[in-house]
């Protein structure tokens, strides 16, 4: 029996990417000292490899986008009626 067997490309779980801050700068258009803002705010997770590194899941980052996507049509919607 082989380990594909025991466990098929199917049911194995996909992995969530971990980006470093540089590239949450990249993808959310800001600068650094903001993301240590929003995670001091509770607004996007941070996991502290150690003192020095650290990385953020790229799906947290899609729902923070999607959360304030959605807020902000909210509010547009909301000022217009």
């Amino acid at each position: 029996m082989t380990t594909s067997s025991l466990c098929p490309k199917a049911a194995q779980p996909a992995l969530d990417p971990l980006l470093r801050k540089p590239q949450v700068c990249s993808l959310l258009g800001i600068s650094e000292a903001t993301v240590d803002r929003w995670v001091k705010r509770g607004l996007i997770r941070r996991i502290k490899l150690s003192e020095r590194i650290s990385v953020y899941p790229l799906s947290d980052l899609h729902a923070f986008i999607e959360k304030a996507t959605a807020s902000t049509a909210d509010a547009e919607a909301g000022a217009g009626a």
